[in-house]
């Protein structure tokens, strides 16, 4: 039996990885080779070539994702699932696919309409994202729900990124660093936007490192990404609060300061380059305290996602606040890791209303860093020392649990 890793090169990422960590022999099979252009009709046309042109292997497994079956043109469509499907399925013996991004609740395919991830035949897809409870007691509402199939490969990815960075013998606890937190965004989603305009508003922005980084969208169109998230209509209707609607003067002083950030100057025009995104430890990390982490979903009720914002803290040894989807906290003591109760009312993560739990965390942040001095929140996070060790030691196990799924799958033992 031999196993093969499907390999777009008009993709970054590559499932091949996974074989790759648990040291796994494969075959590369490559599609979407050059001289086939930067996109457009003429490269889908290509890569469908390369895709029709799969070997037929009964005897062998295949690794893949579904997004190497999107069109390039708009690098994601509501049939990639299906048509990954079709073309593998029938040419392997098993097929195991999987992303490094949220797959989406729903898909076309017949059978599995219950969302990601799911199990059809021989084809497994796992899943980064678990299911939550949105029916029954409301007391149960948006907890998570036991789910099979499921694989962080985005967790797994930031374990190997950083994974030369176990370095919490070396540190000197007589060092001191120069900022309380770190607080790095890209896009400028809702919470984050509100999280900021908190930090400005309690005179925090300097007291840490922080990124922003998109150019001046103008008050206006600031102003809707927040009303956009203003109001839910989910399933418990006293959950569908609105956010209170913003001050336009804090709007304005927030998109002034556009773009932020903490690792090179300031862009001068539209041709600037953010450069690429800081993944593994970096010397902003080394230089601070506390992470505070702005998952990629905060008000989504009906699924729920973990991405490698929250491993970072876990493994370059930071004690964190979440802005994130309820129980998230749970989830990482679920997975054996520890957080930090004793020095954070982490109550927060137990609030489903997201207007509260978003009043509450922001509330945190603000009392920790404004009530200690920077000499206090050394001496707090040598307080806690010992939970970071801890995470970072429990890292590699939490990662051969997630990766054991595909070696079992291989095995036959699934």
């Amino acid at each position: 039996m031999k196993i093969y890793a499907l390999n777009a090169e008009r993709e970054s990422y590559k499932p091949g990885n996974a074989l790759k960590w648990l040291n796994i022999p494969y075959t590369s099979i490559v599609i979407g080779k050059e001289p086939y252009g930067e996109g457009g009709s003429d490269t889908w046309q290509n890569v469908a070539a390369d895709i029709d042109n799969i070997p037929t292997c009964p005897d062998d497994i295949i690794i893949a994702s579904p997004k190497q079956f999107s069109d390039p043109d708009t690098n994601w469509d509501g049939n990639m699932t299906e048509r990954a499907i079709k073309h593998l399925s029938p040419k392997f013996k098993k097929v195991i696919m999987f992303n490094d991004d949220y797959t989406g609740n729903n898909t076309p395919v017949t059978g599995i309409e219950g969302g990601y991830p799911f199990k059809l035949d021989n084809v497994y897809m796992l899943g980064l994202e678990k299911k939550v409870n949105v029916r029954g007691k409301e007391s149960e509402y948006r907890k998570l729900l036991k789910t099979d199939w499921n694989f962080n490969y985005v967790h797994c990815r930031t374990y190997y990124d950083y994974v030369d960075y176990f370095i919490y013998n070396k540190l000197d606890k007589d060092k001191k660093r120069s900022k309380m937190y770190i607080n790095l965004n890209r896009i400028p989603k809702a919470h984050r936007i509100r999280l900021m305009m908190r930090l400005v508003e309690n005179n925090l922005e300097f007291t840490g490192y922080n990124s922003l980084m998109c150019f001046p969208p103008g008050v206006r169109k600031l102003n809707k990404i927040l009303l956009n998230d203003m109001a839910e209509n989910q399933p418990i209707e006293k959950f569908s609060r609105a956010f209170p609607k913003e001050n336009k003067e804090n709007i304005r002083q927030i998109n002034k300061l556009l773009p932020i950030t903490a690792d090179f100057t300031k862009p001068g025009d539209d041709e600037f380059n953010y450069g690429h995104l800081l993944s593994g430890p970096s010397k902003f990390v080394n230089d601070s305290y506390f992470s505070i982490v702005t998952e990629s979903h905060y008000r989504e009720y009906s699924g729920f996602l973990s991405s490698e914002k929250i491993m970072k803290p876990l493994i370059s040894m930071q004690p964190f606040f979440v802005l994130g989807q309820p129980y998230t906290l749970k989830y990482l003591r679920d997975c054996g890791f520890k957080t930090f109760g004793d020095i954070i009312d982490e109550s927060y993560d137990n609030e489903v209303d997201d207007v509260k739990r978003f009043n509450m965390v922001t509330d945190e942040i603000v009392k920790l860093f404004t009530e200690n001095s920077l000499d206090e929140i050394h001496d707090i996070y040598y307080s806690v020392f010992h939970i970071l060790k801890h995470n970072v030691k429990h890292a590699e196990k939490y990662v051969q649990d997630e990766l054991k799924i595909i070696k079992d799958i291989i095995d036959d033992k699934l």
